[in-house]
């Protein structure tokens, strides 16, 4: 009854507004002009109840309207088409971007930030202050050349400096023009310069040289006369040719070419005894010398997007490595070698044509993140399930159909991700690993009674389909 008297008050309502057949087909015609169908409609109906003779006019001008609408939801359904189509490219996007962002090597590093008391200091992964990082008027949060910008008040003026992850604090400028006898660290990247300014070849003090993303393409031989140099970083620039005078800086601890024009290495590369942060990431380098075992004390290794199809046994005698990426390479296995490094924290080996995992990778116990997606896995040996300290394994874009039962032993896994993968088997006991707060299985195509059951097992885990 009552939605038979809200029809009556409607048809009450518009039969109100017009007094004549002429005037219900204006406003049918208005209506149409302004994209209110419904309104137009029950205007032409009005108006074949003024004067039945004229039905025609009004039944025409109706299926008119009937024919735009035909024609909008036609235009509705293809552009809901063209979003399901963007959003599964912009899907596909977002794995990419995934996949991408699993190449790189991870820091451990990268603490929060927190302001008490005026005053800014850093936080680790439980929340507490890192005492050694110190507490300052102002703080950043660390970039990815590890380093933190900071400033701490000193006679009433701030003062600038650069933080690295041991505690150590840098005075620091940004241009030649602030240069002085204090200020250990330079940082002059992004600038566009095409030369490193000669103002820098008197400051024998520096300890840090920031110069990446310049269009710098050679280095003066008076570069080498700064040899209290303990950080270069020249990713990004246009460097063809490094010099074996780099064998001068026998203080250097850290040495970024990243994304430089370098196609070989130099010999004086290897005598920096002191390393152990080496970037040589997509540089298309197609062999790593074996002169690489030189480098005994070596904790970062980064060796992303080069051509290496096989790599020298002397790589795996760097004993004191935690993290070693070398993802986006043209490897086909990896050498069993790798049990020498115990001390191995995170292993990144993404995007080469791998087709299976050493058994001694088994034997890293201290292994936390293990990125082996994007490759060509058929199987997933028992043994990697005793990797006990695991917190991130991937998996992602691999040809594995079967997850071994003894998932469920890495009590320590927090993100899993079984992305792109034609899984015919996911054990039960995955709802073991409670700790997990991340578990990646877009593109998989599990059924949803799966789904619901897998979400039973793992209830505060946020599950991506």
């Amino acid at each position: 009854m009552k939605n038979v008297l809200l029809f009556l008050l409607f048809f009450a309502f518009h039969s109100n507004a017009q007094n004549s057949f002429a005037e219900a087909i204006h406003q049918g015609d208005q209506a149409t002009r302004n994209g209110d169908y419904q309104l137009a409609i029950s205007k032409y109906f009005i108006a074949e109840d003024f004067d039945f003779s004229k039905k025609d006019i009004a039944r025409k001008k109706i299926n008119v309207v009937f024919q735009k609408m035909e024609n909008l939801r036609i235009q509705t359904e293809a552009a809901l088409l063209e979003l399901e189509k963007s959003r599964k490219e912009a899907q596909v996007a977002l794995l990419r971007a995934n996949k991408i962002a699993n190449t790189f090597p991870s820091n451990d590093d990268w603490f929060s930030l927190k302001r008490e008391d005026a005053q800014f200091f850093y936080l680790d992964k439980n929340g507490s202050e890192i005492k050694k990082l110190g507490r300052w008027a102002r703080a950043k949060y660390f970039d990815g050349r590890g380093f933190a910008k900071v400033q701490k008040i000193v006679d009433g003026k701030f003062q600038k400096y650069l933080l690295d992850l041991d505690g150590n604090t840098f005075r620091v400028a940004y241009t030649v023009e602030d240069l002085n006898a204090e200020i250990t660290a330079l940082d002059l990247s992004k600038q566009k310069l095409d030369e490193i300014p000669k103002e820098i070849f008197k400051q024998k003090q520096l300890k840090v040289l920031l110069l990446n993303d310049n269009k710098i393409g050679y280095l003066p031989n008076k570069l080498w006369g700064l040899q209290n140099l303990s950080v270069l970083d020249l990713s990004g620039t246009r460097l063809t040719k490094l010099p074996t005078k780099i064998a001068n800086f026998q203080n250097l601890s850290s040495l970024n070419l990243s994304r430089t024009r370098l196609t070989k290495l130099p010999e004086g590369l290897w005598r920096l005894k002191k390393l152990t942060r080496l970037d040589l990431s997509f540089i298309r380098l197609e062999m790593l010398p074996a002169e690489i075992g030189a480098l005994q004390n070596l904790v970062k290794l980064n060796l992303t997007s080069n051509q290496f199809k096989e790599l020298p046994v002397e790589l795996w005698t760097l004993e004191k490595l935690f993290q070693l990426s070398l993802s986006r390479n043209k490897l086909t296995e990896i050498s069993p070698g790798i049990s020498n490094l115990q001390n191995l924290k995170t292993l990144i080996l993404s995007e080469n044509e791998l087709t299976s995992l050493p058994l001694e990778i088994a034997s890293l116990k201290n292994l936390n993140k293990l990125y082996v997606g994007w490759n060509r896995l058929e199987s997933l040996s028992v043994g990697i399930c005793n990797l006990k300290n695991l917190s991130i394994l991937d998996l992602s874009k691999n040809k594995l159909t079967n997850l071994p039962v003894e998932i469920g032993e890495l009590e320590n896994l927090k993100v899993l991700i079984l992305m792109l993968n034609e899984w015919k088997i996911l054990p039960l006991e995955i709802g073991n690993c409670q700790k997990m707060t991340l578990l990646n299985l877009a593109g998989c195509g599990i059924p949803k009674e799966v789904q619901v059951q897998i979400n039973s097992l793992l209830p505060t885990c946020e599950i991506l389909y």
